[in-house]
């Protein structure tokens, strides 16, 4: 793909910083772009658009008609995301675009719709996550926290995960990840889709609608963050997702973090004793009552066994979906 527009090349100059070590030129064939939607809280889709080739990241600022070509250095790894933050005062207007691959960030700074910075940092979605992946969705819970939600496979069991992205804007600290939670699923499951549904943005209240096929018949569920006590709608039954936490000191910013080791789902009669464990309630399950098949099926998968979940420790059902669901009352 030719472009006439001003197109401004960078190119890594030492260890993790880029700079102008290309220089400039004003035309030249950029190959086959692929268009990468970049997410935010904001419009910033309105000033530049971001694409990517096997050999470069591509910017380009409507406002100035500017093409800001990063080279890319790691042909090897896999973009999965692309966030944008924008930043506004009486002087300057800038983004800060973070480029998210599997194995490794982007950091790129604009102002006044030119290039000031672009630097890297590493950051772990291992190979074998990202070949296993069926289904990914990130979301913006503010500018400063994104949301990143996967359904893995695992074998045995597909395996729903939850991460939250902190980003940093400036200086060494890029991003810190913290492992929310996650729980397990059928494994023969397919049309997976994961849809994050925001209700009220002033405080950040959402759910998870997670939608499954199971042979012919179509599964959902609604997954609240924390404790929700009621859904006004008595067709849904409420599952507790319980995590046991553990606290360490994140290197990156030498703050005590929680780290979920381990799950457990179980319905309303069990929250006392899990509590009395140590463990705290981080995620409510809304499963719809008439398949009563699929509560027993996830309080199965998720019965508590460990830090690791050992596979032989837990008893797998059969994948024979085709027994009748049968209704299941709440506690």
């Amino acid at each position: 793909m030719s472009t006439s527009t001003s197109t401004i090349r960078i190119g890594r100059s030492s260890g993790k910083t880029y700079g102008l070590g290309l220089g400039n030129q004003s035309d030249f064939d950029l190959g086959e772009l692929f268009e990468f939607p970049s997410k935010s809280s904001d419009d910033c889709h309105l000033f530049f658009e971001v694409f990517f080739n096997g050999n470069s990241i591509v910017i380009k600022i409507k406002r100035t008609n500017t093409d800001v070509v990063i080279m890319n250095y790691h042909p090897s790894s896999t973009p999965v995301h692309v966030h944008t933050i924008a930043h506004q005062n009486d002087e300057v207007s800038g983004y800060t675009v973070f480029v998210i691959f599997d194995d490794h960030i982007l950091r790129i700074r604009l102002e006044n719709s030119e290039f000031v910075e672009c630097s890297t940092s590493s950051f772990t979605i291992s190979s074998e996550l990202l070949q296993s992946i069926r289904q990914k969705s990130f979301s913006t819970i503010n500018d400063g926290i994104l949301r990143a939600c996967f359904v893995v496979n695992k074998g045995n069991f597909n395996q729903f995960e939850s991460y939250n992205l902190l980003l940093g804007n400036e200086g060494n600290f890029f991003v810190n990840k913290d492992k929310f939670f996650s729980f397990r699923l059928p494994a023969n499951i397919s049309d997976i889709e994961i849809d994050d549904i925001f209700i009220n943005s002033s405080n950040c209240t959402n759910y998870i609608g997670l939608e499954w096929m199971i042979k012919s018949t179509q599964f959902s569920i609604l997954l609240f963050y924390g404790k929700v006590d009621s859904l006004d709608d008595s067709d849904y039954v409420p599952l507790y997702l319980f995590a046991q936490t553990g606290h360490y000191e994140d290197p990156g910013t030498h703050k005590i973090v929680k780290s979920c080791e381990g799950f457990h789902i179980s319905k309303s009669d069990e929250i006392e004793e899990f509590e009395g464990l140590g463990f705290e309630i981080v995620a409510t399950i809304y499963v719809p009552l008439i398949t009563g098949h699929l509560i027993q099926k996830l309080l199965n998968l998720n019965r508590y066994t460990g830090c690791d979940f050992p596979d032989s420790e837990v008893e797998f059902e059969s994948e024979d979906e085709s027994e009748p669901d049968s209704e299941v009352d709440s506690d």
